[in-house]
């Protein structure tokens, strides 16, 4: 396996995918995917409980291919916006913590 290969199935294994999603996927479908992945991973602990619900029905469904045919736009744009949410929260702490420091 060349050193390429070699990276790209482990970065498609940290973010959530695999390499056939990568190729047959909607750009939209794998992003909410990478998202969705490290909203649980990383921010659990400060998601609402309807979004971890939500985040992992999302899941749950791109794994199983009849499912995932069945998923919209609407419903990837609902998991990106509570990322999205999670994100300017986490940077609203970060220039709290940095301007206390001035």
């Amino acid at each position: 396996m060349e050193k390429a290969d070699v990276l790209l199935a482990k970065w498609t294994k940290e973010q959530g995918l695999t390499e056939r999603m990568l190729f047959d996927e909607s750009i939209e479908l794998l992003q909410t995917k990478r998202i969705a992945t490290k909203l649980i991973k990383d921010y659990g602990r400060v998601l609402k409980e309807k979004e971890i619900f939500l985040i992992q029905f999302f899941l749950k469904n791109v794994e199983n291919g009849n499912k995932r045919k069945k998923i919209t736009k609407t419903n990837c744009y609902e998991i990106m916006n509570i990322g999205k949410r999670i994100n300017r929260k986490e940077f609203k702490q970060k220039r709290k913590l940095k301007q206390s420091f001035k």
